[in-house]
């Protein structure tokens, strides 16, 4: 009874069922595609243009010149804001590392194993083959006549079926094995190697080769086996049936991967312990020696520069450090390589070095600057000579750069060697062929020229059909997201204070 619905809320679920499949019906009928949005989306799709071009970066063209103190210092004092000193901490800190208690442990006989038959399924050896074989495969290609495809595959199949029941009966008739592979199989991989497949695992063969392998006697010789590659004669060399390692066999494993267990966990308890002391008031070295630990201090480091080879890339230290208060302990961090526990013993605000202290990065900088005005200044040369003559190749003689061709693109695709520049796909597609344009984008210049452009046409009723479906999915997919959001925005939240 406590599971049925009132007849007031069947109806009020009726209702809003109704209303949700006329929204439905309404956005999806309600879409309306106009002739030239379909000309528009037919000529993203279909119009092409292809381009020569000329790439290089903002830093391409070197400035060889050295600088006097004078011109460091003046490119220094106006740009000071790009030299500061970020904020800086220092740190105090346990590193609790699992190798530390590797060797203080012995795992009893009792844990050593309950761990190998909780285990048990890695230690399952699969069954495996050792074995040779001589592939014989006739193409249909290869039979002559004028047969139907369908008889020439039979065709194949027999005189491939015929020719390894042969070469079966020389090898049972004291034939090498391995000469007869050389001579005659067409497994390129196995062929010169006198058919050796090698060792290999249950379920590696097509289904009728293992059939076949399964029924063989150690060293037997198949009859011919036909699988999707061929006809094979297969020789059985050698199987290990599928069977659980013993304990003894692992003893060693299992015992290194308890040590390594048991060892994470005392680095989780001795972590816990030392944080347990510095709660209690203890300070973080103090509590690090009672538990045969040591603190390390690091030097200043930002976040922006945090090049500490004992912590490596370990972002839970770093987020932690830059989140505590100074001279408050975190609790310990655990990751793969061990636990820490830290505490912030200095801060440093950021600040504007004096050129001295940073000079060894302001040279490269003031090197930067000069190459991409430089280089800069080279790509209006070339826009210049190009709008006198419009050929690439000319204009970037001796300038160690090249031309490149991209291969046909519309303005849906992303232009090949280029990327998806809307920049570039605008122009090009406003260009006449052999016309030359120019674009910067971030850190590259671009000269390009025109050389080909393949007009859209027409679309024929298929495609008029298919545009149609797609433009008015997405605008019914708009009109919906819109009408969400206006409900969002003339929602007015009530609240009942009786349930308060």
């Amino acid at each position: 009874q406590s599971q049925r619905i009132s007849h007031r809320d069947f109806e009020d679920n009726q209702r809003q069922a109704l209303i949700l499949d006329k929204l439905e019906k309404l956005f999806r009928t309600s879409s309306k595609v106009s002739q030239s949005e379909i000309r528009e989306a037919f000529v993203n799709e279909e119009e092409k243009a292809k381009l020569d071009y000329v790439r290089f970066n903002s830093d391409h063209f070197q400035v060889e010149k050295s600088f006097t103190d004078q011109e460091l210092n003046d490119f220094f004092q106006a740009n000071k804001k790009q030299f500061e000193i970020p904020p800086q901490i220092r740190v105090e800190y346990v590193k609790l590392e699992p190798k530390t208690y590797l060797a203080q442990i012995e795992p009893r006989d009792e844990d050593i194993e309950d761990y190998y038959q909780t285990k048990i399924a890695d230690f399952r050896v699969e069954k495996k083959y050792r074995a040779s074989h001589v592939l014989v495969n006739i193409k249909s290609s290869e039979i002559e006549g004028k047969a139907s495809p369908e008889e020439k595959q039979k065709q194949a199949e027999d005189k491939a079926k015929a020719l390894a029941t042969e070469l079966r009966e020389k090898i049972k008739a004291g034939a090498d094995f391995g000469e007869i592979a050389k001579k005659h199989s067409d497994d390129p991989g196995s062929g010169p190697k006198g058919g050796s497949l090698g060792e290999f695992p249950k379920g590696t063969m097509v289904s009728a080769f293992e059939t076949a392998l399964n029924k063989l006697e150690i060293d037997g010789i198949s009859e011919p086996v036909l699988t999707p590659f061929g006809y094979h004669i297969i020789r059985l060399e050698g199987r290990e049936e599928e069977r659980i390692k013993p304990l003894e066999a692992v003893r060693e494993e299992v015992i290194q991967s308890l040590k390594e267990i048991k060892a994470r966990q005392k680095v989780r308890r001795t972590a816990k312990h030392i944080y347990q002391e510095t709660e209690k008031g203890s300070n973080l070295k103090s509590a690090a020696e009672n538990n045969q630990a040591q603190t390390i201090v690091t030097g200043f480091f930002s976040r922006e520069n945090h090049n500490l080879p004992e912590i490596g890339d370990q972002p839970q230290f770093f987020n932690t450090a830059f989140s505590l208060e100074e001279n408050k302990v975190s609790q310990p961090i655990h990751t793969l390589e061990g636990s820490f526990i830290l505490k912030v013993t200095g801060n440093k605000q950021a600040y504007i070095p004096e050129l001295e202290e940073v000079r060894k990065i302001v040279g490269p900088a003031l090197t930067e600057q000069v190459n991409q005005e430089y280089t800069s200044s080279k790509f209006k040369e070339l826009e210049q000579k190009l709008s006198q003559e419009k050929d690439l190749e000319k204009a970037i003689q001796g300038l160690d750069l090249g031309v490149r061709h991209t291969p046909s693109f519309s303005r849906a695709d992303s232009i090949p060697g280029i990327g998806n520049i809307r920049e570039i796909k605008e122009k090009t597609f406003a260009m006449n062929v052999g016309d030359i344009s120019s674009a910067k984008v971030r850190n590259r210049f671009y000269l390009f020229k025109l050389v080909e452009k393949e007009a859209a046409g027409e679309p024929d009723k298929e495609q008029v059909q298919k545009i149609t479906q797609q433009l008015k999915r997405e605008k019914s997919i708009q009109m919906f997201q819109e009408w969400v959001e206006n409900l969002k925005i003339r929602a007015e939240i009530m609240i009942d204070k009786n349930l308060l």
